[in-house]
């Protein structure tokens, strides 16, 4: 099986709450790549200068989440599961940090067996959920100098909870599926992946859920999605073609375009281009010759 991380890289809208908040994130190291998308940090001040929040939307991702004030005391640990609706993250009412770890689809359950389909569109206590390392992390986090000290200890923290258990093989029928869906950016149908993948709708169905905690025919939506995105971000001055980006993506018409970003952005895409537009560039990092970029 193809090394699918390199595949898909899930990112989210660089809004101006977001760049408010200095929003940070980094790749993880090669033995983790995988399973982890990203780490990512933030440090997010109460106020009316950040607007409403920033705007988080679906990735097909889990995120394990760390909250602390700058004191060091705990707010909460918890384990966002996979989401198929956007949501806005309001500011905080006092100084809050924060630390996630954004596990690639798939990712958590095959190195920590942690099932998917429990949590999806659930915001779950991490203690609370067997074989996920939450007291260490939460007890080591909020000690941290820098991100990049809370990146290498979070990496440890996992590795070690990882030993205890052999990392799970890809199940072939939804690997299979979930290479062909990332290949062709999410614009295959579910009937033709379970063709090529000799299986049935009904099974390939089931194996999504089990492995993302989505089925096949959204996932593939956000992937979809995801790409569109990640156009927009790179030339977010470009002349406005809706028309054209449809057919760039293999939409069937304009209208279908748009009202399929709107559903899981929660805004049409001129609304999503004005604030990339007006974003301030967010702090980027480099790791092992890789670049995260906004």
């Amino acid at each position: 099986m193809p090394e699918l991380h390199r595949l898909y890289r899930p990112a989210q809208p660089s809004d101006a709450g977001r760049a408010a908040a200095s929003y940070r994130e980094t790749p993880p190291s090669p033995s983790l790549a995988p399973y982890i998308a990203c780490f990512w940090g933030m440090d997010q001040q109460p106020g009316v200068d950040l607007g409403t929040g920033h705007r988080v939307v679906p990735d097909g991702c889990m995120d394990m989440l760390f909250q602390w004030l700058p004191d060091g005391r705990i707010v909460r640990s918890s384990l966002c599961g996979a989401f198929e609706t956007p949501f806005d993250a309001l500011p905080p009412l006092e100084r809050i940090r924060y630390f996630g770890i954004r596990f690639f689809p798939g990712g958590l359950y095959r190195l920590l067996r942690i099932p998917s389909a429990e949590f999806t569109d659930r915001l779950l206590p991490l203690e609370d959920i067997p074989g996920a390392p939450a007291f260490e992390l939460a007890e080591r986090l909020p000690n941290c100098s820098s991100f990049e000290e809370q990146t290498m200890v979070a990496e440890r923290c996992i590795l070690t909870a990882a030993s205890q258990r052999q990392p799970l093989d890809t199940d072939p029928g939804f690997g299979s599926a979930l290479f062909d869906l990332l290949r062709f950016g999410g614009a295959m149908p579910v009937s033709e992946l379970s063709v090529r993948g000799a299986v049935s709708e009904r099974h390939l169905h089931r194996l999504f859920m089990k492995w993302t905690g989505i089925g096949p025919k959204t996932f593939g939506r956000i992937v979809r999605f995801q790409k569109i995105l990640a156009d927009m971000k790179r030339r977010p001055d470009s002349r406005t073609d809706w028309a054209d980006r449809a057919l760039k993506f293999g939409y069937a018409d304009q209208a279908h375009f748009i009202r399929d970003f709107k559903s899981l952005y929660g805004q049409p895409p001129e609304e999503a281009l004005r604030a990339m537009r007006g974003h301030v560039r967010n702090i980027q990092y480099e790791r092992a010759g890789n670049e995260y970029t906004d």
